[in-house]
């Protein structure tokens, strides 16, 4: 073991030396390897200080126990064992390295056979597959190395004829002679690396579709009963229009994953950093909800991923992250004709009604669910009423998707660079700085009043009438006339060219 060992897909090419003072390209390495109950990593780290700190993976998705999963197995050079210090407690590594040329690391993962509810994000295998959340199973170095890190090869070895599905890219898959493949990734960063999924099976079905501005890539990981010609028009309809207006990425994966629950008619999702999930029943129809679940994961792509909150701020713009994402993935869907007036309608009344209802609100008891209920309908009325807003003071030249080309652009955000309240009044101030002070002063009302948004109102800007739920029956929203305002947001363009 004199040198390290070659990985498939390592960077090729020498950093110039401007780079390296800063940089360090390809020096972390991952070796992923499905076994009958475990996933066997080694981690290999070039170059590494005399003292090395490495962590655990940690809370994520609400859940603080993937940890609990890893069995530690030991670090060495190329001379063979390190000392290596393990404080669970902390979720800290320590490695003692001295000058050597690299340091590797290598654990084990315990899987599931079977994903359910209350281990719906832990890494699952069963013999025909597996799945991993990348930060359910990466030890990771200390943030000050790892924000040097860049090019990071990643290595997974698979039964042959199995594909593979997940949000890095891929730069080679080689076959090997004794059933198995290796399927070589080049990571950008750590962040890249973390904020991904990865997976593979043996009887997977899957698609490629070259879109006018990019690739989709759709991984059906189970035997779903629903049409799949028109989900997938659906879907490069969907992904290839936020890849025209958003930019950013060449390629988007998505992945759906059966439930193991058949009964429930729950539908889920979870949005990564160029990739969603959607974890359906294998009975789902291909219906308006499916299709709403499909735009809205599909745009957390960028709103959430690459705009990503700050840790501090999270709770409290969690309306942006998830009711603005949710309410552009309706308008989306009708702005592309993919759902018709009716559904529009009912979505927005839905949204209005779930507000309205909430106990939060009207100061009753509350449970769990209101509060993490609230940020989706009270963020969706948000983006409704800043996207009027918008429509009448540019004259309709700008609408809310602007604000978000706004984040997405400098000086707005930087590489990794998270958002706080104050980012986003910034953008939509330097979005509406030639539309006079009206558009600022109802975001400021909008995001900081204190009382219960008037909806009626906002239904009537919109050129709805609103009528509440009563007798049981649903809240409903008519139209009033032609509905301008209505038609001009949530329709069909006239010219097919608009965005």
């Amino acid at each position: 073991m004199d040198e390290p060992d070659e990985m498939v897909g390592r960077p090729a090419g020498a950093p110039t030396a401007e780079e390296e003072i800063s940089l360090q390209y390809g020096a972390l390495w991952y070796h992923l390897e499905p076994r009958e109950e475990t996933l066997a990593i080694r981690m290999r780290l070039l170059n590494p200080p005399e003292r090395t700190t490495f962590f655990f993976p940690g809370p994520w998705a609400g859940h603080g126990d993937f940890d609990h999963q890893i069995i530690l197995g030991h670090a060495s050079g190329p001379d063979g064992p390190l000392p290596m210090a393990v404080d669970r407690g902390a979720g800290r590594i320590d490695v003692e390295s001295g000058s050597i040329q690299w340091i590797e690391l290598s654990y084990r993962i315990r899987t599931r056979e079977n994903r359910s509810e209350s281990h719906r994000f832990h890494p699952w295998k069963n013999q025909r597959a597996f799945f991993a959340y990348a930060p359910t199973i990466l030890i990771l170095p200390s943030a000050g190395l790892a924000e040097q890190l860049r090019d990071i090869p990643v290595e997974l070895h698979i039964p042959a004829g199995w594909k593979v599905a997940g949000t890095w890219p891929l730069k080679t898959l080689l076959d090997r002679e004794d059933d198995f493949e290796i399927a070589g990734f080049v990571v950008h960063d750590v962040r890249g690396l973390r904020d991904a999924f990865i997976g593979a099976g043996g009887d997977w079905t899957q698609t490629r579709q070259t879109l006018e501005h990019g690739e989709l890539n759709i991984t059906l990981a189970g035997e779903f009963q629903f049409d799949q010609a028109p989900f997938l028009e659906a879907a490069a309809t969907i992904v290839d229009h936020y890849l025209q207006r958003f930019g950013i990425y060449d390629e988007i994966t998505g992945v759906l994953l059966p439930t193991e629950d058949q009964s429930t008619d729950v539908l889920r999702g979870m949005g990564r950093l160029g990739g969603f999930i959607l974890e359906l029943p294998v009975e789902q129809q291909l219906d308006d909800d499916l299709l709403l679940l499909l735009a809205h994961e599909a745009f957390h792509s960028w709103n959430g991923h690459q705009l990503v909150p700050d840790p501090e701020s999270d709770g409290r713009t969690r309306w942006f992250k998830e009711g603005v994402t949710h309410y552009i993935a309706l308008k989306t869907l009708g702005r592309l004709g993919i759902v018709d007036r009716r559904t529009i309608r009912k979505e927005l009344a839905t949204a209005a009604q779930f507000y309205q209802r909430n106990p939060i609100i009207s100061g009753r008891p509350v449970q769990p669910v209101d509060r993490a209920r609230l940020p989706y309908d009270r963020g969706f009325l948000i983006a409704l009423a800043l996207d009027l807003t918008l429509l009448k003071y540019s004259n309709g030249a700008l609408a809310i998707e602007d604000w978000i080309v706004t984040l997405l652009s400098d000086p707005f955000v930087e590489e990794s660079r998270a958002y706080d309240h104050g980012l986003l009044r910034s953008g939509f101030r330097h979005l509406t700085a030639d539309l006079g002070p009206r558009p600022m002063q109802r975001y400021e009302y909008l995001i900081h009043t204190d009382e219960v948004f008037d909806i009626p109102e906002i239904f009537r800007e919109l050129g709805l009438h609103y009528l509440d739920s009563k007798d049981g029956r649903p809240a409903r929203a008519l139209p009033i006339d032609d509905a301008e305002p209505f038609e001009i947001l949530f329709t069909p363009p006239s010219d097919p060219g608009l965005p």
